[in-house]
């Protein structure tokens, strides 16, 4: 415990410390304070005895006059002396020093003086004024002060009442002393006072000080124990995560070949008994987020009877092994989909059906889901565990949902458990708006019931049917990793999908493997031996383009908050935790790898001897190929095309010199070279055939930004017929409702747009945003806009506009935009009307 000498320091009758030390400590800090009370001494003494001069005039005779006047004089030199040592004094004594010698001289000369026609009758009743002045304002000791304050009055009462020609009567001597004593007593009691009352005041600055530095010192460590607790929950769900990503991979990628039914019902026990170990270790990251107020919660629509019977399925086995009925009853009227939390609702499912398994011994456990009053989408469902266990009685009923308390004492012994459980479901229930609460009867059981608020909700399109493979084109892809398992996870789910895979087994070998080039995407561990993902990806960043502007995705099981953050900030383009789906996998690679959002027709001239045409193709493009340029000419003269490449260098030659001369309004040439530094005369770009898919992708996102006329309606018909498959799942009413949602997200992607700068990563995040709604809603131009946007935010030189026409083409996208979805808005509008 820090002691502190302020708590305990006494204050003597004096009004001053007791301890010298803190008095001179304490003195020093006054300096300011005592200078200030030095100069009003020395200035007030000084005028008091400078405005007697004119009086000085009118009343001595001239034998007199000079002595005063010289006298006064000399005592005005003294102040200004004083005056000038004074401010320049640097420290407390020096200033108390000053202050009482000038004091001392002045009382001597004034003294002489003292004796003035003036002051016969009335001279006496200064000093009373002298004595409780000067012991009130005079800096220093209170011992210094006294003897001056008493040399004053006293000296001065010497002159005027004894030794002057005619001295006053001894009785008047008597009273004028004795109110010039009481003066000085009392000066020296409000001086003490006045002492007093500044020590205790500093006294309390102190306190109040020694709290806030306490205060703080508190406040470093518990931050210094939040930053260790952090640490150590980084490092074991990382140490966790690394052999769960083995389990899971390696039982999901079995889960995907042939099976008999006996051997794939038990490899899929075993992947949801390894799914349910990941939400435990879920949970653990979940009580800290708790315990910090930052836990999220998502809102998504999910089948609710798969979800609960997936719950159920979990808790089945142990229900079995204890002998108890595990049923599931789901009145009517509910909704096969919902919009919510799934994850969360099975957690707290998941904590309240494996306490009732736990503690009945005989009897069955009861799940129940029944709809409670609502209107109109918002559905209200009240859920309900009910076991026959031992029941709860009422005083045990109030600890339940308290942390780390449990029914009684006997129950941790028995049982074990820390008692989290309930109050973690408390807070999810609460935090997901509804409430929870328990009935039970002793020795009948206990019923556990929380309601919970959902939107209704469509199916996915992406739950319509068996999980798609990968759309993906076959990518060349760095697999940096250091675990032998989570290499072979990585390497079977990226090859079952066609993907080209290299394989680094540290920072250092992946950052050589970058620097030579060829590679569509990296996936990045954070952790591995001598240079760690996050240094790895700032040294390829560094590396002049294109290999230093190839996609990195973080695949790694740092999953604490803020780890996303720092691989962004380092450069990366995605962020996926181990264990991964292949869903997921998919879905983060095609988001860095971008593309065309149209299709385009490219006219290949020359012979593919690198397969070109299959890699365009599967990226979505039309491709047609010629042998020679003369079919080029006859077919451009025949229909239009977005883009000619030119493959060899006899194509490239005649491309460029034939068909500009030949053709009125040719469409963009891009062509090949065996050297990219080689630029062909005429060409609009160049690349290698063997260049990484992202490249060819934004080389022609680049040269086709929008297409040509048949292209435009080519899209807006995919476009078009994309949308009519949307509203025909959706229904008219829940597109009416997205497109009112689209027009509130336009209206406010316009205002943040038309702000005079937007910073690069801003003008990305909302790019990424518009081009995602954009996409699915069949607003090609505004995809495209938004792509060359996010492309130029991440300062990819391929894309060859500035950050200033791009951010143009996207405020005018934008505004179409707006404009489009009123009028669709209008329309369907209209259609509900009619019907």
């Amino acid at each position: 415990m820090i002691s502190d000498p302020h708590m305990m320091a006494k204050i003597s009758w004096t009004g001053e410390f007791a301890d010298p030390r803190q008095e001179h400590s304490f003195t020093q800090g006054s300096t300011q304070r005592a200078m200030e009370a030095a100069r009003l001494c020395v200035v007030a003494t000084t005028l008091t005895s400078l405005s007697f001069a004119p009086l000085d005039l009118m009343t001595l005779p001239a034998d007199m006059l000079p002595f005063f006047l010289g006298d006064r004089l000399l005592i005005a030199v003294l102040c200004l002396i004083a005056m000038t040592a004074i401010i320049r004094a640097p420290s407390y004594g020096r200033v108390v020093a000053l202050t009482h010698l000038q004091q001392y001289v002045f009382f001597a000369l004034n003294a002489l003086i003292f004796n003035h026609p003036v002051l016969l009758r009335h001279g006496g009743a200064l000093l009373p004024l002298i004595a409780i002045a000067l012991f009130i304002f005079l800096p220093g000791g209170f011992r210094a002060t006294a003897a001056l304050t008493a040399f004053a009055p006293g000296i001065s009462l010497l002159f005027w009442g004894v030794l002057r020609p005619e001295p006053e009567a001894s009785l008047d001597l008597a009273i004028i002393f004795l109110l010039t004593l009481v003066a000085y007593v009392v000066g020296g009691i409000a001086r003490t006072q006045f002492g007093r009352m500044r020590r205790e005041e500093h006294l309390h600055i102190e306190r109040e000080r020694h709290t806030n530095q306490t205060l703080l010192e508190a406040k470093e460590a518990a931050e210094a124990g939040a930053r260790t607790k952090a640490d150590f929950l980084a490092v074991m769900s990382h140490e966790i995560r690394t052999p769960m990503n083995g389990v899971l991979g390696m039982v999901r990628l079995v889960l995907e070949s042939p099976l008999p039914e006996t051997e794939r019902s038990r490899l899929q026990t075993a992947c949801q008994s390894a799914e349910g170990l990941q939400v435990i270790l879920d949970d653990i990251l979940d009580f800290s987020k708790l315990e910090a107020g930052r836990l999220e919660f998502e809102d998504a629509p999910f089948h609710l009877r798969s979800t609960l019977e997936g719950v159920i399925a979990l808790m089945e086995l142990r229900a079995k092994d204890k002998g108890l009925a595990l049923t599931l009853n789901m009145a009517p009227g509910l909704p096969d989909w919902i919009a919510g939390d799934s994850g969360r609702l099975r957690q707290i499912l998941f904590n309240l059906i494996g306490n009732a398994v736990k503690f009945t011994q005989t009897g069955s456990v009861t799940i129940r889901a029944d709809r409670l009053d609502d209107g109109g989408d918002h559905i209200r469902v009240e859920f309900s565990v009910t076991d026959t266990g031992p029941g709860i009685d009422t005083p045990q009923r109030a600890r339940l949902f308290l942390p780390f308390s449990q029914a009684d004492a006997s129950i941790s012994r028995q049982f074990g458990g820390t008692g989290l459980g309930l109050i973690i479901c408390k807070r999810l229930v609460e935090g997901l708006g509804g409430d929870i609460d328990v009935d039970s009867t002793l020795g009948r059981g206990s019923r556990f019931h929380f309601r919970l608020g959902f939107a209704a909700a469509q199916q996915p399109a992406d739950e319509l049917g068996p999980t798609p493979q990968s759309s993906l084109p076959p990518l060349s892809v760095l697999l940096a990793e250091d675990h032998p398992v989570n290499q072979l996870v990585a390497q079977g789910l990226l090859e079952s999908a066609g993907h080209r895979v290299t394989l680094a087994v540290n920072g250092a070998q992946a950052v050589e493997l970058a620097r030579g080039g060829g590679f569509d995407l990296i996936l990045m561990d954070m952790q591995m031996p001598e240079v760690d993902g996050l240094e790895a990806t700032r040294r390829i960043r560094a590396l002049p383009a294109p290999a230093g502007r190839v996609p990195i995705i973080a695949l790694t099981a740092n999953v604490m908050p803020g780890d996303a953050a720092r691989c962004r900030a380092a450069g990366m383009n995605g962020h996926l935790a181990k264990p991964v789906e292949r869903r997921t996998l998919d879905a983060a690679m095609a988001q860095v790898i971008g593309g065309p959002t149209i299709s385009v027709d490219a006219l290949m001239v020359g012979e593919d001897s690198n397969g070109l045409r299959r890699r365009l193709t599967t990226m979505g493009h039309r491709v047609f190929p010629v042998a020679d340029t003369v079919i080029a000419a006859n077919l451009l003269r025949a229909r239009p095309f977005d883009l000619i490449i030119a493959l060899t260098t006899q194509a490239r030659a005649d491309c460029i010199i034939r068909l500009r001369q030949t053709i009125p309004q040719p469409p963009a040439i891009l062509a090949y070279a065996p050297d990219e530094s080689e630029q062909p005369c005429g060409a609009d770009a160049v690349l290698a055939a063997d260049s990484p898919v992202s490249a060819w992708g934004l080389a022609i996102a680049d040269l086709c930004p929008r297409g040509q006329d048949h292209d435009d309606a080519d899209a807006d018909a995919d476009a078009g017929d994309a949308v009519a498959a949307l509203a025909t799942l959706l229904g008219r009413d829940q597109m009416i409702r997205v497109h009112t949602l689209l027009a509130a997200s336009l209206d406010e992607h316009a205002a943040i747009l038309a702000a005079d700068t937007i910073a690069a990563k801003d003008l990305a995040a909302i790019a990424h945003r518009i081009k995602g709604s954009a996409a699915t809603l069949g607003l090609t131009a505004l995809a495209m806009a938004a792509e060359r946007a996010m492309a130029v935010a991440e300062q990819d030189d391929t894309i060859g506009l500035s950050r200033d026409a791009a951010l143009h083409d996207l405020r005018v996208a934008v505004s179409q935009a707006i404009v489009d979805n009123k009028a669709r808005l209008r329309t369907l509008a209209a259609s509900e009307a009619k019907v």
